[in-house]
C-alpha cells in the first residue's frame, strides 16, 4: 500500500532474482502483473511488453546506481576583493 492523495493505494512491485541491475518494477493492477508472470519471467521482458501495450508502470533503481549528474561546464566566480575603510 502506498498513501496517495485520496488514501492508500494498492501497488504491486516485482523484483527478480537474477536481475543484475536491481530494477523493481511497480504496477497498479493486479490483472497486469498477472498477465507480466504468464508472458515471461525477465524483467526486461515484461517491461518491453508493458511499454508496447501501453499499460502503466513504473520502474525504479536502487539509489546507488544512479549516476550523480555532472555539470557540462563550470564557470568560476570571480573574488570578492576587501575595500579598506576610508
Amino acid at each position: 500500500m502506498l498513501q496517495g492523495d485520496a488514501g492508500p493505494i494498492l501497488t504491486y512491485f516485482i523484483k527478480v532474482g537474477n536481475s543484475s541491475d536491481g530494477r523493481i518494477v511497480m504496477l497498479r493492477d493486479v490483472a497486469t502483473v498477472l498477465e507480466c508472470f504468464h508472458q515471461s519471467t525477465a524483467l526486461a521482458d515484461m517491461i518491453h511488453s508493458l511499454f508496447l501495450n501501453g499499460q502503466p508502470f513504473r520502474t525504479f533503481l536502487p539509489k546507488n546506481l544512479i549516476p550523480h549528474p555532472q555539470p557540462e561546464h563550470v564557470e568560476l566566480s570571480p573574488t570578492l576583493r576587501h575595500y579598506a575603510p576610508k
